[in-house]
């Protein structure tokens, strides 16, 4: 009896380690995945006058062990000499504040990372199959094929009582059976899943029975959607981040269509929305880093609701899109009411 309960401990056990089945390639789903995107990270320089700092944890959803990569990035998609190389042994974790590594990083990658009173960028980070010191878009990075690991991002401002979470965004490894619209997320040549306009309207496709090879337009983003809060009684608060990362390139789509040759738009319609849908603010906005940043100080009135972004060009048709917002409250005279909250935009292919 005991031998047979051992058998079907093993058994369940097993099911529960079980690699994980992979979900809709191409759209910004919560999976484990062989690479994770830290689409922005913030961190003040003088802590004492802005506490803002970011934290990565990083998890192995699996018992065996795996190595992992993260490289650190600027706004317009220049690698760093910060990166490291990590041991994930069983169901373990891996956590670091973005501060405690700039503190061990050199003089020139802080002075690289700093915007203003802050330092800022992105992070990559994937499982690969050998300690490396390469990026993952220079030749000869060894990427490894194992959907196994998952990441969660806390922006914190501890000092002023403030703390909110977002999932890394999530890009699998993709079988190379699968449609070509669907991989290419670092060089057009990797195995890591897109999240460009092209793998998107692909994913819309796949999940009503189309087949991605009748994907007709690649060329936009057709909206990118984002939940601000504004409120004078509150001291309402929003920003939003947005991500354009083109394929091989440095910087955000606007400068690359600046180029009369192109054949693209520089600026794109930027509408802001009360709560009832009518347009407050109707004007344009450029895209011109990789993680760009959309202040408070740019929105008008008091009034919640939304800002959209409309027609973003699929620049080479290998640009890759993320959204989301911060949304605060901080009512001095009642600061029981203070609250953060962090929305992901929603992304219209």
């Amino acid at each position: 009896m005991l031998r047979a309960l051992k058998v079907v401990c093993l058994l369940l056990l097993s099911l529960t380690i079980a690699a994980p089945a992979e979900a809709v390639l191409g759209a910004t789903d919560r999976t484990a995945a062989a690479s994770l995107l830290v689409p922005f990270f913030e961190t003040g320089i003088d802590s004492a006058v802005n506490p803002h700092d970011t934290l990565l944890v990083v998890s192995s959803v699996n018992f065996a062990g795996f190595l992992v990569h993260y490289h650190v990035w600027d706004i317009d998609g220049n690698p760093t000499d910060l990166q490291g190389n990590i041991s994930l042994v069983g169901v373990s974790s891996w956590s670091a504040a973005m501060r405690d590594l700039l503190n061990t990083s050199t003089t020139s990658v802080r002075r690289q990372l700093t915007e203003g009173a802050f330092y800022r960028g992105f992070v990559t980070i994937d499982v690969v199959s050998a300690p490396t010191a390469l990026n993952p878009r220079e030749a000869g990075y060894p990427f490894a094929a194992d959907n196994q690991i998952e990441g969660f991002i806390y922006y914190t401002r501890l000092s002023q009582g403030s703390a909110n979470g977002l999932a890394m965004v999530a890009l699998e490894s993709v079988p190379a059976s699968t449609d070509g619209f669907l991989s290419g997320f670092y060089t057009g040549g990797d195995d890591r899943e897109e999240i460009d306009s092209t793998a998107r309207h692909c994913a819309q496709q796949l999940t009503t029975g189309v087949a991605c090879t009748t994907v007709g337009d690649d060329s936009d983003i057709n909206r990118i959607h984002l939940r601000i809060f504004r409120s004078t009684p509150l001291n309402g608060s929003s920003r939003a981040v947005v991500f354009t990362w083109i394929g091989a390139r440095t910087g955000g789509p606007s400068p690359y269509c600046d180029i009369p040759a192109n054949g693209c738009a520089s600026a794109y319609t930027f509408r802001q929305y009360n709560e009832a849908g009518a347009a407050i603010q109707d004007t344009t906005v450029r895209l011109d880093h990789v993680v760009n940043l959309i202040p408070d100080t740019w929105l008008l009135g008091s009034e919640a609701g939304f800002i959209s972004i409309f027609d973003v060009p699929n620049v080479n048709i290998d640009t890759q899109f993320y959204g989301f917002s911060f949304n605060s409250a901080n009512p001095v005279a009642n600061p029981s009411l203070t609250w953060d909250a962090i929305f992901e935009g929603y992304i219209l292919p």
